[in-house]
């Protein structure tokens, strides 16, 4: 199904995003995760906004948009954490180009654009999110 494929287009892509540095250190949605105590980690989350109708009748398109937050904590002791955080963002936004297109089997998912937030505290961290809106076409089925 698209919503699945669109999914993991989008988490396949993040993790290259992020790199080496962060692998066993990223928290997906649905699967049990526990915060390193030290270093770097990321959390992706899906926003799907929904689809709409982009053509009528059976075997009709339907566009697909929502957001993708990619987002990054660091500790908030030693180092330059702000740095840090600005780093990786630049770093997951060059990799999230607009018009940039990820596939999943058959289904193909277009960066819209990239952008990130402010840096803020969260329970000990410091965190940006770099927030991916994206577009995706898929075929109707008919029953």
């Amino acid at each position: 199904m698209s919503e699945s494929s669109i999914d993991r287009a989008l988490e396949v892509a993040a993790v290259a995003a992020l790199g080496p540095t962060f692998t066993g250190r990223i928290a997906a949605e649905g699967f049990t995760f526990t915060p390193p105590t030290s270093g770097s980690w990321a959390q992706l989350t899906h926003l799907p906004a929904g689809a709409a109708v982009s053509s009528l009748g059976v075997n009709g398109m339907d566009e697909h948009v929502g957001v993708y937050q990619i987002d990054v904590s660091v500790p908030e002791v030693g180092g330059n954490p702000r740095a840090d955080l600005l780093a990786v963002a630049d770093t997951v936004r060059a990799y999230f180009v607009a018009g940039r297109e990820f596939t999943h089997l058959t289904q193909g998912v277009r960066v819209v654009r990239a952008e990130r937030s402010q840096i803020r505290r969260v329970d000990g961290w410091q965190r940006i999110s770099v927030s991916v809106t994206y577009s995706a076409f898929s075929i109707r089925p008919s029953f």
